[in-house]
């Protein structure tokens, strides 16, 4: 492993054989951090349903049946648009997260968690910060012997997808 001073909490983790292995308190994801405590909910909120798509686009690839991530971001939507209430989005973003008791890869489990953290931003901002956890977690599971490369790119993604959504609001 190619061990920077940027990941060593991440290393240390790994070591431990914890099960999440990025917390928001990490120097890696300060900026992403910074970005969601400045900016305003719905900002916040475009930022992790764009996110949210992308990881479910991705899920759907490899678990064609399984569709409790798409009702969960449907809900969520409906939710936005007013045409539902609350105890239905929260529960189908726990269904959402309840796919993990029914797959075995840690790396899709930490998706579908990063899914329903991401959901769960309509309620409460701060959830935001569950998308980065638990998807480079899985980046890092995937790529544990050199993930810092592919951990960087997807930070710089998640960066890139604020400023497109802060210059298009702008407007």
């Amino acid at each position: 492993m190619n061990k920077s001073m940027l990941y060593q909490d991440i290393y240390n983790r790994i070591q431990k054989k914890r099960a999440i292995w990025f917390e928001p308190s990490d120097l890696c994801l300060k900026e992403i951090s910074d970005y969601i405590s400045n900016s305003s909910k719905e900002m916040v909120i475009e930022w992790s349903l764009l996110q949210v798509k992308r990881i479910i686009d991705t899920l759907k690839q490899k678990y064609p049946e399984e569709d409790r991530a798409v009702l969960a971001y449907e809900r969520s939507i409906q939710w936005l648009h007013k045409q539902i209430k609350m105890p239905m989005v929260k529960h189908a973003i726990l269904d959402c997260h309840a796919v993990v008791n029914d797959i075995t890869s840690p790396s899709d489990k930490a998706l579908f968690h990063a899914v329903g953290q991401g959901l769960s931003t309509i309620h409460v901002k701060t959830h935001a910060m569950g998308i980065p956890i638990y998807e480079l977690t899985s980046i890092v599971r995937t790529h544990i012997d050199d993930f810092e490369c592919e951990v960087n790119q997807k930070i710089k993604d998640y960066l890139n997808a604020f400023d497109f959504i802060q210059s298009k609001n702008a407007h």
